[in-house]
């Protein structure tokens, strides 16, 4: 009898590991290529923030500045909407990002399942060599790293959409109130728009401006770095698990 619960036992274990590396293996495939993604709308958030706090000091030559007086406000109204689609891009990214984080924690939570209560439950090896604890110990790991990775990620997501928050909530403002311009020629809003981001970018003072660059970098430098992710480490875990499946 004991034999039979020890034989059956184990071929839940091995289905909870089949399980739960397979899980792991997409949640990473996943994790890396909505970070790859992130890469290039960081980038560009981080640009076009810097262009928008260049706006309001930038000259223009007499030539442009007469034929158009109001090009500032133009472009602004254009940056303005441009991050307004990359923030909501990026938080709708770092939202998958989590999803993958939950991906790994259910597959840690698939082992958890495997009863453990019998000594021998926690020292049998499930497959050729590696008990269930040991199993649990390599995957815990990887998914503490994309935890850790994830949070990262989050807060520098938010802290950029923060640096961009006050000309977007400007532009919202200044887009929900009434259209008293009776100009003709079918003039645009865009312009009173860019008008309430020029004066919020301006509001929000040349210390702000200054101090743009190194933020921006270092958030940008955060992201792309990855520095929670030892993909070497995240490898070798699971191969030597795979390796563990073999033949079975």
């Amino acid at each position: 009898m004991a034999t039979l619960i020890q034989r059956q036992w184990r071929q839940r274990a091995q289905t909870a590991v089949r399980r739960a590396v397979t899980t792991a293996k997409e949640a990473r495939s996943r994790f890396q290529a909505l970070s790859d993604g992130g890469d290039t709308a960081v980038s560009d958030l981080a640009n076009i923030t810097l262009q928008l706090s260049h706006l309001p000091a930038l000259r223009l030559p007499d030539s442009v500045a007469d034929l158009r007086p109001d090009v500032r406000a133009a472009a602004a109204a254009k940056l303005v909407r441009q991050l307004a689609v990359l923030v909501t891009g990026l938080m709708e990214g770092v939202r998958q990002l989590g999803s993958c984080v939950e991906m790994l924690a259910g597959a840690l939570a698939c082992l958890d399942e495997v009863p453990q209560e019998e000594p021998w439950a926690r020292t049998t090896a499930v497959f050729h060599t590696m008990p269930l604890p040991s199993i649990r110990q390599l995957l815990a790991k990887v998914c503490n790293m994309y935890q850790l990775e994830y949070d990262s990620k989050a807060a520098v997501a938010a802290a950029l959409a923060g640096l961009v928050a006050g000309p977007l909530t400007a532009a919202e403002a200044k887009a929900a109130e009434p259209d008293t311009d009776v100009r003709g020629g079918g003039c645009s809003r865009r312009d009173p728009c860019g008008a309430a981001v020029l004066a919020e970018v301006t509001r929000q003072g040349g210390v702000a401006a200054k101090r743009l660059p190194d933020l921006c970098t270092a958030y940008l430098s955060v992201w792309m770095l990855s520095p929670y992710l030892e993909d070497e480490q995240a490898d070798e875990a699971l191969g030597a698990l795979t390796e563990d499946m073999v033949a079975f």
